[in-house]
């Protein structure tokens, strides 16, 4: 009784019939983004003895073969961000006795939780390509998460990334604002990041980071947005489509670099920077677009014992040097294709 634990590593249980993290009158922290409590029954249980508290912060607390979290008793359940998913329900209460309290992003669950729980003022449930995303009521947002039916807005850029980053499931992500911070794209599932004629510029880093296994795309519906990171505007690390906008950077427009374990497929776009386009690892596949650097403006560069490879199909490119390919190490060979 009254023990904190607070976790920010991965709990799994692996038996059918053993519970992630069992609670009688404790309280339990789920407190970093990359914490996981995975079980195959419940993920987190209360008893019907003593009050319990979980506080979900960030990370994910999943059931493959129960519900996630399991109250059999009284529990004070505060969810800021994160994934609550079970395979029957994210929240299963028989005494409905749960006291809920939502902040920042409101987290993401895999069923209906307002059938257990009553939402706090100011928050909604939108379901969204199956996913049930809590988000506070705001009029002025910054980024819309929709499916094309429903949609969730978000007053806070990063409570909308780290919604798409623990949802794993497909949507559109609608920029409503300039914005002066780097957009992280990172989801198992496939995200479409519509610029929607605004501008992001960020004076540090990258000004959109792209990771994750899911499939990204970022295309500019309205027209006119400008991409702007004091590194490069967009550094790959997944798998990226890009359809349209203009990307400016100091080192690189795009950069695919040594870190990267995906591609890179460029439809359209207008790209500035020294570099205009970097890959030194994985593939890359130029449709059309403009390219333009002071010293390169499509770079082939095997580093670090990898092989990258381009193929233009077509596009401008205007540099000193054009379109070039740097360097081997042992058996790593960069390979520009030109058709």
């Amino acid at each position: 009784n009254n023990a904190i634990l607070e976790l920010q590593c991965t709990i799994t249980a692996s038996n059918e019939n053993a519970t992630g993290v069992a609670l009688d009158g404790s309280t339990i922290k789920v407190s970093n983004e990359k914490a996981i409590i995975d079980s195959e029954s419940s993920a987190i249980s209360t008893t019907d003895t003593e009050k319990a508290t979980i506080e979900i912060v960030s990370g994910t607390v999943r059931s493959s073969g129960d519900s996630a979290i399991v109250a059999n008793g009284e529990v004070s359940l505060t969810v800021g961000n994160g994934l609550v998913s079970g395979a029957d329900l994210s929240i299963e209460s028989e005494s409905n006795q749960i006291n809920l309290t939502l902040t920042d992003g409101g987290g993401v669950y895999s069923s209906d939780i307002s059938e257990c729980c009553t939402i706090p003022d100011g928050y909604s449930l939108k379901l969204i390509n199956g996913r049930w995303f809590a988000s506070y009521d705001t009029t002025d947002p910054v980024v819309s998460l929709t499916d094309g039916a429903n949609t969730a807005n978000y007053g806070e850029l990063t409570d909308a990334t780290i919604a798409i980053r623990s949802s794993d499931v497909d949507l559109t992500a609608i920029l409503n604002k300039n914005i002066t911070e780097q957009f992280e794209l990172n989801s198992s599932g496939d995200i479409t990041l519509d610029l929607n004629g605004k501008d992001i510029e960020v004076e540090s880093l990258d000004a959109i980071k792209v990771e994750g296994s899911g499939n990204m795309t970022i295309t500019d519906s309205v027209g006119g947005s400008t991409v702007t990171g004091v590194t490069s505007a967009i550094l790959n690390l997944g798998n990226l489509t890009i359809e349209g906008g203009t990307f400016k950077g100091g080192d690189y427009a795009v950069h695919q670099s040594t870190s990267s374990n995906g591609t890179l497929t460029i439809k359209d776009g207008t790209f500035e920077a020294e570099k205009a386009l970097s890959v030194e690892k994985g593939e890359a596949v130029i449709d059309d677009g403009t390219f333009t650097g002071t010293v390169a403006g499509v770079e082939c560069y095997s580093r670090g014992g990898n092989s990258p490879s381009i193929t233009i199909n077509g596009g401008t490119i205007s540099a000193p040097t054009g379109a070039t390919v740097i360097g081997s190490n042992g058996t790593a060979t960069a390979t520009l294709i030109l058709n």
